[in-house]
């Protein structure tokens, strides 16, 4: 047995190609598997790598898209804060055309009632606030309940539209079941001449350090 193994030896250290052979028989298996470890570990790095970046277009296509919502709420808002007033004045355009014809007549002087535009553009001038307002308090209780409440809705809007470019305006605040007020309201010519106002019939108006000042029509009783 012993001779065996020192032949065996001898073989090793003189015939290379045995030595070679031998050592290529115990390293290969090794090596095999190194190898295959290491391909494992790139595909899996390469997996983690693909995966990443799908979540990070996912992410980036989901914040798009909320961004795009949000633009589009945002445009959406803009658009009902556009079309509202519009709405309203068609709404109070279409009363204001049922007026009896005497009355749009009169009213003509002033307002021009070709198109709600051209509507809109003529009754928000203060001149047209002062005239309508005068109107409603000379004629008022003569009108039936739908034509007044026209004109208030008329009026109402007008100052709402001059108001854009005056903020020094404002109407005054009158209620009914106030106290009747002589430096802020005027009666009625079928009001009684005691007690609390029980219907407005037009609000007055003011402007902020000016002369500017329109009681408030009121009916007592």
């Amino acid at each position: 047995m012993e001779d065996l193994r020192n032949k065996l030896l001898t073989l090793l250290r003189n015939d290379a190609e045995i030595r070679n052979a031998v050592c290529e028989a115990l390293t290969t298996p090794k090596e095999a598997e190194t190898h295959e470890s290491t391909e494992d570990a790139d595909t899996l790095q390469s997996r983690c790598v693909r995966a990443e970046r799908a979540l990070e277009e996912a992410q980036e296509t989901i914040f798009s898209q909320e961004q795009r919502l949000s633009a589009l709420r945002q445009q959406c808002s803009r658009m009902q804060e556009v079309l509202a007033p519009y709405a309203r004045l068609e709404t109070v355009y279409g009363h204001y055309l049922e007026l009896p014809d005497g009355l749009r007549d009169t009213c003509a002087a002033f307002l021009n009632e070709f198109s709600p535009l051209s509507f809109a553009v003529t009754g928000a001038e203060e001149a047209t606030l002062h005239r309508l307002h005068e109107i409603i308090c000379t004629e008022g209780t003569q009108m039936d309940k739908q034509t007044l409440n026209t004109l208030n809705e008329c009026f109402d809007l007008f100052f709402d539209l001059y108001l854009v470019g005056h903020p020094d305006f404002r109407r005054l605040l009158t209620r009914e079941g106030d106290k009747f007020d002589p430096s802020q309201h005027i009666l009625t010519p079928d009001s009684l001449p005691e007690g609390r106002i029980s219907k407005v019939m037009i609000a007055g108006f003011c402007c902020d350090g000016s002369e500017t000042f329109r009681k408030s029509l009121v009916r007592i009783g």
